[in-house]
């Protein structure tokens, strides 16, 4: 019997990285297949901003419409032209740099494995080239384990915060057409390969069309009415938060998608699965599904959450749940120093600065007005996430009935879930003990304050948006949750006047009257 691990979308989170590593060193796994999506943000959001802007522009510019023809007549100078030429090509060069470097982080965190690859839409084709050779597969078939596999890169929606023109999403004027080596690899007389790899899903499921996994899907079914050989076991990655291991008749074969191994970019636990093969019958027997739990402030933790058992006469998959612990680290050091850390404080740990006036020249208030907005808007899209994610979640459980449509029956209870649950978040920012707050007289003051305090959103709101919406489905709850943090960026006005400001310092909140009382002050002791 030997092993082979599977996972994916690790995006730029190298703790994960090193935490899979040592996984794979006490369970004696040497070899895995990745199945894309290495990098995550590769520049920072001002730079970000300069490159999208650049490109929007290219973009117009390539297509007839106004902007062209005032172009073509010189309504434009040619510094207005290199203005934004400049910002597109410093997103390239900056994104170009930040992933070479994270392949090479990859290449150290699992070298002396053996190892081979599949890019996806946030992966750049040039960089993967580069730093991986021929362990990197785009329409190549190759060996590991004993075993031959297809791999089958990009494809996918583009990323805004990417450089758009360098990643293999669906990016044909700049990337080549991905869907075109996909058709020139699965039109081959002969694969000889039991396995294939790709970013993409190679069917959403029997019945299920979507975009570019049912391009990939009926490249498949093509091959198998030709009456080609074709692969027995389809891993993919890309769907974050939906592991799976199941039987598929369209495809013939089983998908095995190990889920997303990333804490970034991500919903659920981070996972990988580790296949155990029959070698004299070239055949899969289960997979080992692990959850990966890794924190900043020195603690790890692997589960073994449970293993896929797939019968290939039945034509089906048995899941037994397990969740034991297979890892326990504790790295006494770095948990040591984080217990000094004041979460209260956070963005200034990170650099926030608002004492412009310490400032020497116009250049050096710029650069720490920049540096300022770039903690903002990290800060104000983690925080909109998470407020997104408790919206939908309590949303799902308690307005969607039987049918899966919105019902208006627990509203009130949902609103009010949604409360308890963002101000609960709010206490680990400010350091507090949520269970020492609660009390069934004021519990709808403590949630109103803290909820506003940092996620600036009045509890009004909750009454308002949700009453207001038109929720008819799941996709409807979905954007009320995404709408739900419009109003986040509200708490940081003020930031750009001087620290002396004494109304609107960064630890204002300090000041709020609420947070005087006895019950206050006892909870965060």
């Amino acid at each position: 019997m030997s092993q082979l691990a599977l996972f994916s979308d690790l995006h730029s989170d190298w703790q994960n990285g090193q935490l899979i590593r040592y996984l794979l060193d006490q369970l004696e796994v040497d070899k895995f297949v990745f199945l894309g999506d290495q990098p995550y943000k590769t520049m920072s959001e001002y730079t970000n901003f300069l490159s999208n802007q650049g490109f929007q522009f290219r973009s117009q510019m390539r297509q007839e419409g106004q902007l062209r023809e005032d172009a073509m007549v010189g309504m434009f100078s040619d510094e207005q032209l290199q203005r934004y030429k400049a910002g597109f090509d410093l997103g390239k060069s900056v994104s170009g740099q930040v992933v070479g470097a994270e392949y090479n982080q990859f290449k150290e965190i699992f070298s002396g494995l053996e190892y081979l690859l599949v890019g996806g839409n946030w992966d750049h084709e040039s960089k993967l080239r580069e730093a991986y050779g021929d362990r990197f597969m785009h329409g190549d078939v190759r060996e590991i384990a004993g075993k031959r596999i297809i791999g089958l890169s990009g494809n996918g929606p583009l990323h805004q915060k990417m450089a758009m023109t360098e990643t293999m999403a669906d990016n044909e004027d700049d990337q080549g057409d991905q869907f075109g080596v996909w058709r020139n690899a699965l039109s081959q007389d002969h694969l000889g390969a039991v396995m294939m790899a790709s970013h993409l899903a190679a069917s959403a499921g029997e019945g299920i069309k979507r975009n570019y996994t049912e391009q990939l899907k009926q490249l498949i079914k093509a091959r198998k009415q030709r009456g080609l050989d074709t692969p027995t076991y389809f891993f993919n990655g890309h769907d974050h938060g939906s592991e799976k291991v199941a039987y598929n008749l369209e495809l013939g074969g089983f998908i095995i998608n190990p889920g997303c191994a990333s804490r970034n970019h991500n919903d659920g636990v981070p996972t990988l699965m580790v296949s155990k093969w029959d070698n004299q019958e070239n055949k899969l027997l289960s997979l080992d599904k692990y959850g990966l739990y890794a924190s900043q402030v020195g603690f790890s933790e692997v589960r073994l959450m449970g293993t896929y058992t797939l019968d290939h006469e039945g034509k089906k998959v048995d899941f037994e749940e397990k969740d034991k612990v297979v890892i326990k680290e504790r790295d006494l050091d770095t948990f040591t120093n984080n217990l000094s850390l004041d979460d209260n404080h956070s963005l200034t740990e990170q650099g926030f600065n608002v004492n412009y006036a310490a400032c020497s020249s116009a250049a050096e208030k710029d650069a720490l007005v920049n540096n300022n907005i770039r903690i903002w808007f990290a800060d104000v899209e983690k925080k909109g996430k998470l407020v997104e994610d408790v919206a939908f979640q309590v949303g799902k459980e308690l307005l969607l009935d039987e049918s899966g449509k919105v019902s208006d029956k627990n509203r009130s209870t949902a609103i009010d879930q949604i409360s308890s649950k963002l101000a609960e978040e709010a206490c680990k920012e400010l350091g507090i003990e949520y269970s020492l707050l609660e009390n069934e007289d004021e519990q709808y003051l403590w949630n109103t304050i803290l909820v506003q305090g940092v996620f600036g959103i009045k509890g009004s709101d909750f009454y308002s948006t949700l009453n207001e919406a038109k929720l008819k489905s799941l996709d409807d709850l979905h954007s009320w949750g995404q709408g739900l943090p419009n109003e986040l960026g509200k708490i940081y006005q003020g930031f750009y006047t001087d620290s002396n400001t004494d109304n609107k310092r960064i630890n204002r909140i300090d000041k709020a009257d609420p947070f005087t009382r006895p019950v206050f002050k006892n909870a965060t002791k």
